[in-house]
This record gives C-alpha cells, sequence and structure tokens, in this order.
C-alpha cells in the first residue's frame, strides 16, 4: 500500500470518527409540537448545516423520555426547567437550552359570561396537567392581585381533549390548558381570558421566560459544547425558516392534524409567539424568583429538595 493511499485512509478514518462524535440522539414522542420543529430541522438539513446528525428516538410517553435521558438511552430530551432544577436537587446534574416560552391559555365559554379572574369565583374550571400544571400555579400565585378566592372556584383536573369537549359542550366554564389545545378552543370560538405567560408579568417578571426547553446531562454537554451549540443553531435555524416560509408550515399541515383552517393558522401563530428570547442574566434572576413564588403551591413535588432554583439549570454557552 502507498504511503499516499495510506494518509487517505487515516483522513477518512479520522472524519468518519469526527462525524459519529457529532451524532445527537433526541429522545420524543409521536406526537407533540415540538416534533414540527424537529421534523423541519431533519427535512431541510438543519442539523446537518449546524455540524449536527440528529437521531430521533421514538418514545411511547413523556416518563419514558426521562428515563431515556437517565440511563443512556438518549443525549436530549424536552422538559421545562422548573423539572431540570428539581432534578439537579436530587444530584441529577441536568441542563437546559429553550426551546419555547409558550405556557397556554385560560380558556372560557362565552355563555358562561367570565369577564375577568374575579368572574371565575362561583364557576367550573377544569385543569389540564394536575396540580402541578404551570398555568394552574401561576393562577394560584396571581389570584391574591384579583382578588381571587380560589377557594369559591370549582376546580377539576383531566385529559387536555376531554376538557376540552367539557368547555365546549357547557359542563365546564373555564379551562386551564396548553397552549396548542387553546388554540383548538380559539378555533371553535371559545375566548381567551388569560394568555398565561402574562400572569408571570404579575408576578413581576421582567422578562419573558422560556418554558420549555432541550434538557440533557450537564457532563454530557462539557464533553460534547459542539453538540449543543449545534443543536441550538439548529433549532433557531427551523424557527426562522418557519417564521419566514409559509411552504415549511404547509408541509407539517398533515402532521399538526388541524380541524380546520382556523386551527391551523391558530396552531401557527402560537408556535411562532412562542419562539423564546436568548437567556439572559435577567432571565435567570426572573427565572429564580419565579421558581420560589410557584414552589409556595407546588411544594417539593415540584422544586425537589431545594426551595431555589439550583445553579447551572440553564446552560452557560462559552
Amino acid at each position: 500500500m502507498s504511503k499516499k493511499l495510506l494518509c487517505i485512509i487515516i483522513l477518512i478514518t479520522l472524519s468518519s470518527v469526527a462525524l459519529a462524535e457529532q451524532k445527537l440522539r433526541m429522545a420524543t414522542l409521536s406526537y407533540g409540537t415540538v416534533n414540527w420543529e424537529l421534523d423541519t430541522i431533519q427535512h431541510y438539513g438543519l442539523d446537518k448545516s449546524s455540524g449536527i446528525e440528529m437521531e430521533l428516538v421514538k418514545m411511547a410517553n413523556l416518563p419514558a423520555t426521562r428515563l431515556a435521558l437517565l440511563n443512556g438511552g438518549a443525549d436530549v430530551a424536552v422538559a421545562d426547567w422548573m423539572w431540570v432544577s428539581s432534578q439537579r436537587a436530587k444530584g441529577r446534574n441536568y441542563s437546559f437550552i429553550p426551546y419555547s416560552s409558550s405556557v397556554g391559555g385560560l380558556m372560557v365559554n362565552p355563555k358562561s359570561n367570565i369577564k375577568s379572574l374575579k368572574d371565575l369565583e362561583g364557576k367550573k374550571v377544569g385543569v389540564a396537567g394536575g396540580a402541578l400544571s404551570k398555568g394552574w400555579l401561576l393562577l394560584q400565585a396571581a389570584a391574591p392581585q384579583y382578588q381571587l378566592d380560589l377557594g369559591r372556584v370549582e376546580t377539576s383536573y383531566g385529559a387536555p381533549p376531554l376538557l376540552n369537549k367539557e368547555l365546549m359542550n357547557g359542563r365546564l366554564d373555564a379551562v386551564i390548558t396548553y397552549w396548542h389545545f387553546s388554540a383548538a378552543l380559539e378555533a371553535e370560538g371559545m375566548n381567551r381570558l388569560v394568555e398565561l405567560s402574562d400572569l408571570q408579568k404579575d408576578l413581576g417578571m421582567m422578562t419573558n421566560l422560556p418554558m420549555i426547553g432541550y434538557v440533557f446531562m450537564e457532563e454530557w454537554g462539557r464533553q460534547n459544547p459542539k453538540v449543543v451549540e449545534g443543536l441550538a443553531k439548529a433549532s433557531a435555524a427551523a424557527k426562522q425558516k418557519l417564521q419566514e416560509d409559509d411552504a415549511s408550515w404547509e408541509r407539517l399541515r398533515k402532521k399538526m392534524k388541524p380541524n380546520s383552517e382556523e386551527h391551523f393558522q391558530q396552531l401557527k401563530r402560537g408556535f411562532l409567539n412562542g419562539i423564546p428570547e436568548p437567556v439572559t442574566i435577567a432571565h435567570q434572576e426572573d427565572a429564580a424568583i419565579l421558581f420560589v413564588k410557584l414552589g409556595k403551591y407546588g411544594g417539593k413535588e415540584l422544586t425537589g429538595e431545594s426551595g431555589t432554583l439550583m445553579q447551572g439549570t440553564f446552560w452557560q454557552f462559552d
């Protein structure tokens, strides 16, 4: 074998190793709005142009995605930063980069004649996501500012699709639900009483906090900083594509499963409105304040063993 040929083989081998080091395994569900972004990234090759190769590892449910992170079955999954902090308090040092600032909406049936939060008293309100729903916690924390006595509100927890049906048929007066389910309700003629992210402002937040993000082990991130950077670049590029190119939404239409054109447009607007700002010191300071305020209502089940936001929750880019 000639020296020239040997050099070529070595270069090819080294290139293959370098490419393998840039691979990223993303634990994801077969449903959910994050798939719109991930599909856009892969379809337009935005992962490769950002220096990574993304592999989607499909999971059956949300707990499975988090278990995959824990046992090494995936490098990245989607979660909120409060969960990240609670895990860090247990010694599981995850870290977070933002995906969306959307929280959801407090939706009301027009027939219920609810015009303000105070009007919820004496009404039936459904809560999607259970007692630790971020929207429900935000409402509890903000209620005193509106002189709202939640003890006079009849609440029930349920799955978002069921709550949507109950609101539309009049068996509920209002629901607190995730943003894509509130978009479906708005398309059906229900009213948005409150954008839940606005309640953060009522609690003194000065920034528009991202709530949901891409989560990974801090140690893995330190070993693969270019992969984390590539993921952030690919995510930003996908959002820019979706902001600028209507055709990129049309190809997602089947995946989005809208009930109508109005529903499709509401989903599109909701996603774009949730594009987060880059995380700054001010965002982290707000997050620390919000963590304590919501912790008063969610307790250790929300915050973990620490009553304060754990350092390192938000990933720091060099």
